[in-house]
């Protein structure tokens, strides 16, 4: 499963003696419950999300109870217009994921995403300055992108599915 919501967050370190970095606010709730309510095998996106993507997508809607927001219209993704189908091979990494290669094609292209995103990150930190930080972590079935530039800026990206 794949959740996804677009919106304004607010981005910080918090905590003196162990410091986080976290992201907070509505859209990062919402984000997280596109991804707990969605079907299995399927990408869920947001009104406002898929109000960006319906002019490259096919979208599905379907309405589904968010806890702290009721009733809410979401839609799956199907596949771009124009593209045909979207069901390439499964990447070979998705063989750590339970061995599975039965996830659906949504969710494989954002699965190859989060790879490349990291593989572009990983060649960046080749390049960083020594003070610059750079943190992937990859989990079973999440994956994390951290880079530091400065001691109060961090960039990063994170998915789970």
């Amino acid at each position: 499963r794949v959740g996804l919501h677009t919106g304004d967050l607010v981005t910080g370190v918090l905590g003196k003696a162990r410091p986080r970095f976290v992201l907070v606010g509505d859209t990062v709730n919402t984000a997280s419950r596109m991804e707990s309510t969605a079907r299995p095998d399927t990408v869920q996106v947001s009104g406002y999300t898929a109000s960006l993507l319906e002019t490259d997508f096919a979208l599905t809607a379907r309405k589904i109870t968010v806890k702290g927001k009721g009733d809410m219209i979401t839609y799956e993704i199907e596949q771009p217009h124009d593209c045909g189908s979207i069901r390439p091979q499964p990447a070979a990494f998705l063989d750590d994921l339970n061995n599975s290669t039965s996830l659906p094609s949504a969710v494989d292209l954002a699965l190859q995403a989060y790879e490349d995103l990291a593989l572009l990150l990983g060649n960046a930190q080749r390049q960083c300055e020594r003070e610059d930080h750079l943190e992937i972590v990859r989990r079973s079935r999440s994956l994390s992108v951290a880079r530091r530039k400065t001691n109060t800026r961090l960039e990063r990206a994170s998915a789970s599915f």
